[in-house]
């Protein structure tokens, strides 16, 4: 008899705050696993523990968290925050080559970035509070599932087509600045034949500039064929006078002879669509400004 499929909720980064947060994560990892085949949620022993907003666990403690966790067969990082970069030296010396499908956001880049290493699934995206009427719920089932999913400017009027033209490849997204830290690690990214997926939060225009360049002469971005702008909220000063994040976008679209979409709305958002990491996507744009993202599997 096959064993049975479980659903781990992993705590790489930030820990939780109180009890209401575990039960409420739970509930909601229930309601996916329901919707995505069935199986048993599994929490994190480190979910009976809770800290402060700032605060996160001893390395060694998440070191045999993410351990266990890729023993499961789904891996939900229940926060992002800071520290799943430590992890990725136990994930290698644990020689664990085909890990199980993941689902984070943000600091998790970096387990993301071991995934693709790996040729392995991971989905960019949150766990959904609502399946249902929710961009989040939507994208997460779809590609838990294994169904073609597709975005047009219909459903996303706030998209801007920075530069026009069509792409294929597969699919890579991720938080820029954590991208841009692992290189120069054995996890750098390599997105040749990829549609690059990039947001950030509290990141100025001139700070996604400086990561992308680290990127670039790093060789990350050789063979990039399309990049696309997710959420990219941060304060600004009032006697702030440098490039918006758009105008960073097509620079670089224009120096990688790429298109580009921006404000694709995947990130740091209340409602985010996922974006499935390792699989087939097609991109195409017009000057008019009409796109459609198509996400197969295959």
């Amino acid at each position: 008899m096959a064993s049975e499929r479980t659903f781990y909720l992993a705590v790489p980064a930030n820990g939780l705050n109180s009890p209401q947060e575990k039960s409420k994560l739970i509930r909601d990892a229930s309601a996916l696993v329901a919707a995505t085949g069935g199986g048993t949620v599994v929490a994190s022993p480190l979910m009976d523990r809770y800290l402060g907003t700032r605060d996160r666990f001893d390395q060694s403690l998440r070191e045999k968290d993410i351990v266990e966790a890729v023993r499961h067969s789904v891996v939900c990082a229940c926060r992002g925050g800071y520290g799943s970069l430590q992890l990725l030296p136990v994930l290698e010396n644990a020689k664990v080559r085909r890990p199980p499908p993941l689902l984070g956001l943000s600091d998790i880049t970096s387990l993301h970035s071991y995934w693709m290493k790996c040729d392995a699934f991971s989905c960019y995206g949150v766990l959904p509070e609502h399946l249902e009427s929710s961009r989040s719920g939507e994208t997460v089932v779809s590609f838990f599932n294994g169904d073609p999913y597709t975005r047009t400017g219909h459903e996303d009027a706030m998209v801007r087509v920075l530069r026009a033209g069509g792409a294929e490849g597969l699919c890579y997204g991720g938080c820029l600045t954590v991208l841009a830290s692992l290189c120069g690690t054995p996890w750098q990214p390599n997105l040749e034949g990829a549609i690059f997926f990039l947001e950030d939060v509290d990141e100025k225009p001139w700070q996604w500039d400086n990561a992308l360049t680290q990127l670039y002469f790093s060789g990350a971005l050789r063979g990039v064929r399309a990049l696309v702008g997710g959420s990219a909220p941060f304060q600004e000063a009032t006697s702030y006078g440098g490039p918006s994040v758009d105008e960073i976008l097509v620079t670089w679209s224009e120096r990688l002879g790429v298109p580009c979409l921006s404000r694709l709305p995947f990130g740091h958002l209340d409602d985010p669509i996922a974006i499935p990491n390792g699989w087939h996507c097609r991109l195409s744009s017009s000057r008019q400004g009409r796109w459609k993202i198509e996400f197969n599997v295959f």
